[in-house]
């Protein structure tokens, strides 16, 4: 069996000293021009989606207010026939009340 100890000494060696002067990172050329192509291209199509998404909701909306514009026209054409029944039941009513009148005065008038 080995010890412990014969092991780690083996582990913690120090690397050689070097007196070379560290290095620098290498520097990263970022591609711009590709890039703000990249974002051209995406903010296009963004654009387009948008765009293609308020046309849709417009067309939506344009149906609605067409929905609501024959409803109102049948709103409309309900109160109409609603107004002309009311006038020919109120017409009904007055010939009603007196053909009523007329027969409770011919009632009493013979008595």
């Amino acid at each position: 069996m080995h010890r412990m100890g014969a092991m780690s000494d083996n582990k913690t060696q120090t690397p050689p000293k070097t007196t070379e002067a560290p290095r620098s990172a290498p520097r990263i050329e970022l591609p711009f021009d590709q890039w703000a192509q990249i974002a051209r291209d995406n903010l296009s199509r963004l654009q387009s989606q948008i765009n293609a998404y308020w046309d849709e909701l417009a067309g939506y909306e344009n149906a609605m207010y067409e929905r609501a514009r024959a409803a109102t026209t049948d709103l409309a054409a309900l109160a109409q026939e609603s107004i002309a029944y009311a006038s020919a039941m109120t017409a009904e009513w007055r010939k009603m009340s007196v053909e009523a009148t007329r027969r409770v005065a011919e009632t009493f008038g013979k008595a």
